[in-house]
């Protein structure tokens, strides 16, 4: 909840995870804005919703132990409450930035859902504000991690990748040893609607498998299983998680869009999320010491996987004729049925017989 000191309205950690994404500044579409979306590669894997994703949200979000933490950093600044904008009108927190390409949104969409995550995260685990109660614990969260641009990992760490994601998490936050643990890309959103394609399960342009294409070749080459990816105003969570037939399949979220705030119900139950609650819960499941969040990448036959589609340009890019590969999107192999695709749980190996935990 907000409150006051000195007269100044803050917000708190709980508020900060909860609230909305500000209502970024977009340029007249098509006019003052790109117009094509660089849509590259498509996914052609098994594809199904992530039903329980906002179950397993819920779950995290409303553990005692956690809300135990919220509650001893109720009176901690962590942002300033919009009440701020009744008293002075031309506050340095308002989105003056015009938009008119993904660049540009690429670093609104960090401003305001990763960098109040990382935030949070800092306050929560601060010692100042924290217990060293074991009953009073916080759930795994990243004590040494580091959110940015592609570039921010260690040159040696980045050998051998051939992708780029937008957007990094690593651990630790820094030096020779870091990981990418979870990735996000960014689209714009004056030429791509979310809404209009999610049910177009097909391979066609545009349709949502042309739209996860990317971030599911960059998890795939780095065996990463969680991601995003989001045109600020429509944010889509992913996961890479094995099949009963022990190969991997691709599970999407429903929409978290910016203006989405945690809301609950009379009872209490959790019926929305906000985009930096589905952030903070990722880093969540990333952290955790199990390694849960990787699988090894070469399980994974990248052709089976993606194919790269007829370049089209973006954010005023132009195409290079001699770097550019053109693939046609082939017919899918075999028709995948989302209710074969499991749910993470234990499963029996064949050829062991040892049992193989895959998280959710």
């Amino acid at each position: 909840m907000p409150f006051y000191k000195d007269k100044i309205a803050f917000e708190d950690a709980q508020s900060v995870i909860g609230n909305s994404l500000p209502e970024p500044k977009i340029g007249d579409e098509g006019k003052e804005t790109v117009n094509s979306s660089s849509l590259r590669f498509t996914y052609i894997g098994p594809l199904a919703e992530w039903s329980r994703f906002t179950e397993d949200v819920a779950t995290f979000y409303n553990s005692s132990k956690l809300q135990k933490a919220f509650k001893r950093c109720e009176h901690v600044g962590v942002g300033l409450d919009d009440v701020i904008g009744k008293t002075w009108k031309n506050f340095t927190t308002f989105e003056y930035t015009k938009i008119g390409a993904e660049i540009g949104l690429h670093g609104r969409f960090m401003a305001n859902a990763t960098t109040p995550v990382q935030a949070v995260i800092a306050t929560l685990l601060d010692p100042d504000h924290d217990t060293s109660s074991k009953q009073d614990a916080l759930p795994s969260l990243p004590k040494n991690f580091a959110c940015g641009d592609a570039k921010i990992v260690h040159l040696k760490a980045r050998a051998g990748y051939t992708t780029e994601p937008d957007i990094v998490f690593t651990m630790p936050s820094s030096g020779e040893a870091m990981k990418v643990r979870l990735i996000g890309e960014v689209k714009s959103c004056s030429t791509y609607k979310v809404d209009a394609h999610i049910e177009d399960l097909s391979q066609s342009k545009y349709g949502i498998r042309n739209f996860i294409g990317q971030v599911a070749r960059d998890m795939q080459e780095r065996g990463i299983r969680f991601g995003f990816i989001t045109t600020y105003k429509e944010t889509v969570f992913v996961k890479i998680s094995l099949q009963a037939d022990k190969t991997y399949g691709l599970y999407y979220s429903k929409i978290v869009n910016h203006t989405d705030t945690v809301t609950r119900d009379s009872r209490g139950n959790l019926t929305g999320i906000s985009v930096r609650l589905g952030i903070l819960y990722l880093l969540y499941r990333v952290s955790q010491g199990d390694g849960g969040w990787t699988f090894p990448s070469d399980d994974i036959i990248p052709e089976d996987w993606i194919v790269h589609d007829e370049y089209s340009c973006d954010d005023g890019d132009e195409a290079d004729p001699e770097t550019t590969m053109y693939q046609p999107t082939p017919e899918p192999k075999r028709v995948i049925d989302p209710a074969s695709m499991m749910n993470d749980r234990e499963l029996r190996s064949k050829k062991s017989g040892k049992k193989v935990h895959i998280m959710l």
